[in-house]
Parts: structure tokens; sequence; C-alpha cells
């Protein structure tokens, strides 16, 4: 993971000449996707951005009715912010999660994304110590929306446990 405290970091600047594609391959061997900004203390004078890989689409849920059966069939386990819907599948395939965030539950649109920023980065960080065989859905409440990134990142890992979903 590449840290910078300023945005855009001069690495990232664009350096292509009229007619050319941009460019942000660091000299890395994964081409960063995701730009996150992490609050640190009370204000962004004090925010650091970040880079990372995204979220696996192998543990992604992606169709409707996937999300459905989780939410008919599954067990909820609650955090703050969060609640989590679980299912187990009875197979070997990684695990899978989706999220919802409600406008009736947190009505600004970027704060959504950076809600879903955090606990799929989150997520991706413990995807190796999940268990296979799951499909979760995380359900965010009001709550959610007054916490900071690093609260949230930290709630997964709590609610996670609380769910023994951890190898």
């Amino acid at each position: 993971m590449l840290y910078f405290s300023k945005w855009p970091p001069k690495e990232l600047t664009n350096q292509a000449k009229p007619g050319e594609k941009e460019d942000w391959d660091l000299g890395l061997r994964w081409r960063p996707k995701v730009a996150v900004k992490c609050f640190k203390g009370d204000g962004p004078e004090d925010a650091e951005f970040f880079l990372s890989e995204m979220f696996s689409l192998d543990n992604r849920l992606k169709k409707d009715e996937d999300f459905k059966r989780v939410k008919a069939k599954g067990r909820v386990v609650q955090g703050s912010s969060f609640a989590l819907a679980l299912h187990y599948r009875g197979d070997s395939d990684p695990s899978r999660f989706g999220f919802v965030i409600t406008k009736s539950a947190v009505k600004n649109a970027s704060k959504r994304n950076m809600i879903k920023r955090a606990l799929s980065e989150s997520l991706r960080q413990n995807i190796a110590y999940v268990k296979d065989g799951y499909d979760g859905v995380f359900l965010v409440k009001p709550a959610g929306a007054t916490k900071y990134m690093a609260e949230l990142m930290l709630e997964v890992k709590l609610v996670a446990e609380k769910a023994k979903l951890f190898k």
C-alpha cells in the first residue's frame, strides 16, 4: 500500500503528451485502482491519502438473487454502524460480500462511497482469514455516517469475529 501526505503526488500527475494515454504505472506489478482518503485526526488537514488494490471480483456479490438469498436465509450479526447478514452456501468457493448503503440511512453520496470503500478495504485486508463458503451483506445503519474510516475498518473485524467468520 502506498501512502501519500499530499494529493495528487508528483508520481501520479499526468505527464503524457497530447495524443498519448495517461499512464499511472509507478513501476509496480499492479496498477492502483482506488484512491482512499483516510482521516487520522479531527479535520481534513490531518488526512492521508493512499492507493490500494480493489476488492477482488471473486469475493463480491453481484447478482440481485444472491443479495435476496442472504437476506432471506441468512443470520444477522449486529454492529453499531452496520449489520452483517451471513448465509453459509456449503461449498468450498471463496466467500463473497456485498454492501447495502441506502440513501435513507446516509444522505450524502460521497459519504456513502467513503463507507463502502472503508468496508471493502477492511475486507480486502482480511479476506485471507475468512472461512470459505459464505455470502455476506453489510447493511449500513445511519450511525455509520458519523464514524471515521479507521473506526469502520476496526468494526468490520470485530463483527466478523463475533460472527465466527475467521478461520
